[in-house]
């Protein structure tokens, strides 16, 4: 997609508390929030990810620095392409 093509900017909002529940809850609030004002929208929930592009990993401290690193090159490459992530 080209991003002067939808002249915008792309942009990635992170929540990261210690437990997953109230984030997930406030990113899916927001993301519903920004979608209906009209932005291009993906919610990377931390479940949805864990099931498909993180499936190979344990639930250890080293592999959940993995799932954060993974999940932040992909949150970059949708800010690349002129989406909120």
């Amino acid at each position: 997609m080209n991003p002067q093509a939808l002249d915008t900017i792309g942009a990635a909002t992170c929540f990261a508390p210690r437990t997953p529940r109230p984030a997930s809850t406030i990113a899916s609030i927001l993301e519903k929030k920004l979608h209906a004002s009209g932005l291009h929208t993906y919610l990377l929930d931390g479940g949805n990810v864990r099931r498909g592009l993180n499936k190979d990993l344990a639930f250890t401290e080293a592999a959940r620095v993995e799932d954060i690193r993974r999940i932040v090159e992909v949150a970059r490459l949708t800010v690349d392409a002129c989406l909120k992530s």
